[in-house]
């Protein structure tokens, strides 16, 4: 998959998102599955510049509108639409001149797609699923997977409401304080201090896997992360704070 987005969320726009696509599954339900009551279930993506990892989608290709469905048991999602059992479920797909799931496929599409105010005239899949939405009902589940691109649009809403600072908030935009980044201290005796060259090597105590500590404004160890190559540029990914 090509990753070009961070894929993560902060708290605000969970809330948001969790509210909308809801929303969006309550309609969408009401239309078709009047008998039948879905459990939801919406997991977002928690690592930077990474995919959600869902089973449902080690062999399949996303969408092409983004919103990439995958359900467990086709058959119990149409019987619990028609609200019958097996055999009444063949005998009315005999009778039906269109395939019923994808009816039902497509509409659920166009409720995410207008609940995220998602353009819909555009290719967006980028390979990136940042939400699934998980439905479960008694016979079966249905999973949502969601491409990073449906999201443009709410990401550019909250940005557009983030620069509406108070003169106080703007004004310290424009200042800058010290950020320092470290690796651990080593301590070396004098004689091979005094013996080092080009090409010599230190070994530093601290792990790979460890992260390095970051100093803010002169605050000793107040964020951690991870040193990274962004751009042909040395970088710092935050872990955590």
């Amino acid at each position: 998959m090509s990753v070009t987005s961070t894929g993560v969320f902060d708290n605000e726009m969970k809330h948001s998102v969790t509210g909308l696509l809801t929303n969006a599954v309550s309609q969408w339900q009401s239309a078709w599955f009047s008998e039948c009551n879905f459990s939801v279930d919406i997991r977002f993506n928690e690592t930077l510049f990474a995919t959600l990892d869902v089973e449902a989608l080690a062999n399949q290709a996303l969408h092409e509108s983004g919103v990439s469905l995958f359900a467990s048991t086709e058959n119990a999602l149409l019987q619990a639409m028609f609200n019958c059992d097996e055999s009444t479920l063949n005998a009315l797909q005999g009778e039906l001149n269109v395939d019923p799931l994808d009816v039902v496929y497509q509409d659920f599409r166009s409720h995410i797609l207008a609940s995220l105010e998602s353009d819909t005239s555009v290719a967006k899949v980028r390979e990136q699923v940042v939400v699934e939405v998980k439905l479960s009902w008694q016979g079966g589940e249905l999973s949502a997977c969601l491409d990073v691109a449906l999201f443009n649009n709410l990401f550019k809403q909250k940005q557009t409401s983030s620069q509406q600072l108070t003169p106080l908030v703007q004004a310290a935009q424009h200042s800058h304080i010290p950020l320092r980044v470290s690796l651990c201290s080593e301590a070396l005796n004098f004689v091979d201090v005094m013996c080092l060259k080009k090409g010599d090597v230190v070994m530093l105590k601290q792990e790979v896997e460890e992260p390095i500590s970051i100093d803010v404004n002169h605050a000793n160890n107040a964020l951690k992360g991870y040193l990274v190559e962004r751009e042909s540029h040395k970088a710092i990914i935050f872990s955590e704070s």
